[in-house]
């Protein structure tokens, strides 16, 4: 069973579907911004994380739920360095122990200078009740450049981590050369084998790494080149890369965000891409540079080495669908993205992807826009999955014109119900 975890928050959905109306995350009085979710489920055992600027620079904190999202404790910091220095784009997983692992971006090496240090990734271990153990750097103090925008999975006592790196840069690239690696542990993240590249071509920007893993310990690193596309690198048992293919091998278009996640009849792999851009519907609108963006499914079968041909999540009408976000249970998937379908504002929507591979569910809000809402955005979201539940979460937008962390559940059996009835 797949074990690809990720940090999500909790907003209400539709009247059917919605068990609780969304929950902030942490007190009305918190000032500053708190962006990008992540979330961790083990059982009915939820953990959330973001990055939170109340302290004026990026700090990470954890949320912990032991009843399925039903409530939630206390938010905790868990880096432990000096104020001065930000901590951003967290990402969460449940090792084997029942260990809540979470990685973050760090840039404590600057000693407070804004313009100076690397980014280098770090690692903390978690209990389920919040309190957490010191900080790890996950690569040591000798690699070069920046290590950014981890990501984190887990199954049993395998854990593997993915990030963007541009250790090979120089002075003349400006520090944009940008790679993907991925290292692996077979003992809880108590320790990592030496970083593998996943991908290959030192000529373009290679980012927006992912990462997901089964319960024999293999899996699949996904990221975008900004020349060729979404591509997939997958890792045998012992963390060995065994093969890499595109994720589309026909595209001619943007293909952002790549994931993958594993069901019962194969893999899944999602994408927001902008292919259709010029069929856009919604050609008298300006917004995202003149691009429309989409929300893409390819299923690869099993027995096969590649991809079928994709399909579109999201209904036609919507000019932006983005930040796609996978979880699932080992036999169905849930995506959840971002979406203008419903104008001014971005609503989370969430849909199965169904573990046969057929066609995906309609696309269900999980928080809707009431009349009486001012146009707040819902952004970035993050799922898991509990027992009967789809959990959740988003950044949103407040009046004041901040971010917070909002959760909620959904009944798993009433998108299950809407299978195969397609577009929102």
């Amino acid at each position: 069973m797949l074990n690809r975890v990720l940090l999500v928050l909790s907003c209400c959905a539709l009247p059917a579907i919605a068990l609780a109306d969304p929950v902030c995350l942490h007190p009305d009085a918190t000032v500053g911004a708190q962006l990008y979710p992540s979330v961790a489920v083990l059982g009915d055992t939820v953990a959330v994380a973001w990055q939170d600027s109340r302290d004026v620079d990026f700090d990470v904190y954890l949320t912990t739920s032991l009843d399925g999202a039903a409530s939630f404790g206390n938010p905790v910091k868990v880096n432990d360095d000096p104020a001065g220095d930000d901590q951003m784009y967290p990402d969460v997983a449940f090792a084997g122990d029942g260990t809540c692992l979470v990685v973050w971006q760090d840039k404590r090496s600057a000693g407070g200078d804004p313009l100076g240090g690397d980014f280098d990734t770090y690692l903390a271990r978690c209990q389920a009740n919040g309190v957490c153990g010191g900080n790890v750097n996950l690569h040591g103090q000798a690699r070069p450049g920046s290590q950014v925008r981890p990501k984190i999975a887990a199954a049993g006592t395998r854990v593997a981590v993915a990030w963007q790196d541009n250790g090979r840069s120089t002075a003349a690239d400006q520090g944009v050369a940008w790679d993907v690696y991925y290292s692996a542990s077979d003992n809880d993240g108590s320790s990592f084998a030496p970083a593998i590249e996943a991908s290959d071509d030192h000529g373009n920007f290679n980012t927006d790494a992912d990462i997901a893993i089964t319960s024999d310990g293999a899996g699949a690193v996904t990221w975008y080149n900004w020349s060729t596309g979404a591509w997939l690198s997958s890792f045998d048992a012992q963390g060995g890369l065994t093969a890499r293919l595109p994720v589309d091998s026909q595209a001619q278009s943007r293909m952002y965000k790549p994931a993958s996640i594993t069901v019962s009849g194969g893999r899944y792999l999602v994408w927001q891409d902008s292919r259709h851009t010029a069929q856009s519907v919604r050609s008298d609108l300006v917004a995202n540079n003149g691009i429309y963006w989409d929300l893409l499914a390819a299923f690869m079968p099993g027995d096969q080495s590649a991809p079928l041909s994709p399909v579109t999540v999201n209904g036609e009408l919507a000019l932006s669908q983005f930040a796609p976000a996978l979880c699932g249970d080992g036999q169905d998937a849930y995506v959840c993205y971002a979406s203008d379908h419903v104008l001014p504002d971005y609503r989370v929507l969430c849909a199965l992807l169904p573990g046969d591979g057929s066609a995906p569910g309609k696309s269900v809000a999980a928080a809707p826009r009431q009349d009486d809402d001012p146009p707040l955005d819902q952004l970035y979201p993050a799922c898991g999955v509990t027992t009967g539940h789809l959990v959740v979460c988003w950044q949103q937008q407040s009046i004041e014109g901040d971010f917070d962390i909002f959760c909620t559940r959904m009944a798993r059996e009433s998108l299950t119900a809407a299978k195969g009835d397609g577009h929102e």
